[in-house]
Formats: C-alpha cells, structure tokens, sequence
C-alpha cells in the first residue's frame, strides 16, 4: 500500500502494487475486503505494459476513486478511474 482514503462511509480505498500489477482495494469498517468494490473481491486491478505500482488515490465527490501510479523504471505515469460501487470498467490510461 502507498496510498489511502477514506470515504465518508468510513470505508478505506488504497492502491499500491501486487503480482498483478496496480491494485486499488477497499476496506470496510470490519478490516474486510468490501464486496460491493471491483469483481465482488473488493481489489480492481490494471496491467498497462508490465510492471506498475499505484502510487496516489483520491476521491471524486460522486465516489469514483482515481487513482495514479508508475511503472517500471518510472518512465510511464498511469491513471486508472474505478466506480464506487460494482465492477472495474476498464478506463484506464498510460502517458
């Protein structure tokens, strides 16, 4: 995990990086993965081109969760858009 924040929920949003690639996982109050968040795992995961790490994450005012990272070698910066609530709809973008 290298960033975090918390909905007014209470719910905690972090990205950070695993095996998968960037990685945006939400927490419920319970220390739980939430299930209404991603695939029903409560983790959304993006692959661009190889290895990246989520490194920022912030919250629109309608719940979206953006989030920003790198990837190897820091010469690619990402973004990646999740909904609140239900499946990751793939909007994503490498610069």
């Amino acid at each position: 995990m290298t960033s975090r924040a918390r909905q007014g929920d209470g719910e905690l949003v972090v990205a950070g990086a695993a095996e998968t690639g960037f990685v945006l996982a939400r927490y419920a109050g319970d220390g739980n993965l939430g299930p209404t968040f991603g695939g029903g795992d409560g983790m959304v995961t993006a692959e661009f081109d190889g290895t990246e790490f989520g490194n920022d994450v912030v919250l629109q005012p309608d719940g979206k969760v953006v989030a920003a990272g790198y990837g190897a070698g820091y010469a690619d910066a990402h973004v990646m858009l999740a909904p609140s609530e239900g499946p990751f709809n793939g909007l994503q973008s490498r610069t």
